[in-house]
């Protein structure tokens, strides 16, 4: 096809070189332009390729800009939406707590009233009766006319054990395009909302040395996800509702085997290391917590490719806790059948599912 290059340049450059004589004869300035436009098209013919791979990457930027602005209007509209449902229910924590003050309140002047009253006070009968209105309009409804009856409103856990929460964007199932991070409400309370990412992220080692006696508050896990991870997967905003969360980590009592427990015999030292975190591992009891279903060690299309090991395994077979073994190489992993064991903190075979805690008292109206 290049060969064809001097050919298309001479049916362009010869009508030009003849384009004055030819403005004297409509017939010789016809068979110029016809000559250019062979020229043209041959250039066309032979940069063809090129120009409809460039046209195909346009139109592919132009999707995935849809693509990335659409995602982008869902992710407000899901994040708008989890922030409505945690602020009503912050709301309800907090109308609870001051009925619980309210209430104490009433109690205290109807005790003091009947003192008074005992005492023969003047008035003391319209006093309780007043106050007992009063209990009327915080219960709604106290026919019993008894203080001690009254109850606050039931709490509607917006998001419960096992449901989805979304915050957070890293690469999953694209190496070059962040995705929304789906994550796992572990438990929730009324100030904390505990969540593990749903699919393993990465492959990690616990500790990047091989180093006798790391435990969570010195391994370089807890470095990468409180400094590269945190800064990456979040935005100011979402931030500023991550709670730097106090974690209480008992490391396991020293083993009687070569390289490794056995499923199940394990034993939680007394001990506790504490850090505040955050970003951090699932513990054991942390860990307990999940259903069976939410315990998978799924991982994202980036995962997979961050395994050192992906050519001799398919899948991922062990995910890290935050519990090491005390006095040791170790640190304890669960198995792709749920069991705990242990193996050198230094094994970049396992994958990771971080863990976040959302404060709820940043969701006050």
């Amino acid at each position: 096809m290049w060969i064809l290059y001097p050919l298309a340049v001479l049916f362009i450059l010869i009508p030009l070189v003849y384009l004055p004589r030819s403005l004297s004869s409509p017939a010789a300035l016809g068979y110029s332009f016809l000559m250019m436009s062979i020229g043209i098209l041959l250039i066309v013919a032979i940069n063809w390729s090129k120009i409809r791979k460039y046209i195909d990457e346009r139109n592919e930027e132009k999707r995935k800009n849809i693509m990335r602005e659409n995602l982008i209007k869902e992710r407000k509209a899901i994040w708008e939406e989890q922030k409505q449902k945690l602020k009503k229910y912050q709301k309800e924590v907090q109308d609870n707590l001051q009925f619980q003050k309210n209430k104490e309140r009433v109690s205290k002047g109807y005790e003091f009233v009947l003192l008074l009253k005992s005492c023969g006070a003047a008035n003391a009968d319209t006093i309780l009766e007043k106050l007992m209105q009063l209990s009327m309009q915080m219960s709604g409804n106290n026919q019993n006319n008894d203080i001690s009856l009254l109850s606050p409103h039931s709490l509607t856990v917006p998001f419960p054990k096992g449901s989805s929460f979304y915050i957070g964007e890293y690469y999953q199932n694209d190496e070059n395009e962040r995705s929304s991070l789906e994550w796992i409400v572990v438990d929730c309370s009324e100030d904390e909302l505990l969540l593990v990412s749903k699919h393993a992220l990465e492959y990690k080692k616990y500790n990047d040395d091989y180093q006798r006696n790391v435990d969570w508050s010195t391994c370089s896990l807890r470095r990468w996800l409180n400094s590269q991870f945190f800064q990456s997967a979040f935005t100011a905003e979402e931030k500023a509702l991550i709670k730097n969360r106090k974690n209480v980590t008992n490391p396991a009592s020293r083993y009687n085997y070569s390289n490794y427990f056995t499923a199940g015999e394990y034993k939680i030292g007394d001990t506790p290391i504490e850090t505040y975190d955050k970003v951090f591992l699932l513990s054991i009891e942390e860990f307990s917590k999940l259903s069976w279903n939410t315990q998978s060690l799924s991982e994202t299309f980036h995962c997979q490719n961050s395994n050192p090991y992906k050519s001799s395994r398919s899948r991922a077979e062990k995910m890290w806790l935050r519990n090491n073994i005390a006095e040791s190489y170790f640190a304890l992993y669960v198995d792709d059948k749920k069991n705990i064991l242990c193996q050198s903190n230094y094994d970049g075979s396992t994958v990771i599912r971080p863990a976040i805690s959302i404060s709820l008292t940043n969701f006050q109206q």
